[in-house]
């Protein structure tokens, strides 16, 4: 993905930290199964692709931390944690996305905000509320074949 990281979390606020990498990228891979559930079984077999591509991209960045790790949890017991907070993140943002500017606001507080170190200013949030809303909207016009197989060609634009 050619997600702009860096300038997602300066606009939303966000550290720089392994927790908000991945918050970001559970984000937009929510955003990514959401549009694929609705391609049938091709899509179910890249979300399964995507799943273990994830996965194994986690399992890389906790070795580099293996040592500090050790003396706080397991490299296993920390995927466990991921693979949970995945789960929950999902389902946040499926309540969140249904409901309103509010509720969307309040799923992303729950998942993203609440560990940051920095207190974010309620523009960050309004941003970030904004930034799913239209990163949705735009991910569901866009046909299944250029995600697929241009990837490249997948703009993911932050909303002015």
């Amino acid at each position: 993905m050619k997600v702009k990281h860096a300038e997602l979390r300066e606009h939303a606020g966000l550290e720089d930290s392994f927790r908000c990498w991945l918050n970001v990228v559970y984000i937009h891979l929510w955003f990514l199964c959401s549009r694929f559930k609705q391609e049938g079984r091709d899509g179910e077999i890249i979300i399964t692709l995507m799943m273990k591509m994830l996965w194994q991209d986690v399992e890389d960045r906790l070795e580099k931390f293996e040592e500090e790790l050790k003396e706080n949890l397991s490299k296993r017991k920390k995927m466990k944690e991921c693979y949970t907070m995945l789960h929950l993140f999902f389902i946040f943002l499926d309540e969140g996305i249904l409901g309103s500017d509010a509720m969307l606001a309040s799923s992303l507080w729950n998942r993203v905000y609440m560990d940051n170190y920095y207190q974010p200013e309620i523009w960050h949030l309004e941003f970030l509320v904004h930034y799913v809303r239209f990163t949705a909207t735009w991910l569901q016009d866009t046909p299944m074949d250029t995600l697929v197989l241009q990837p490249e060609a997948v703009e993911w634009t932050l909303p002015t």
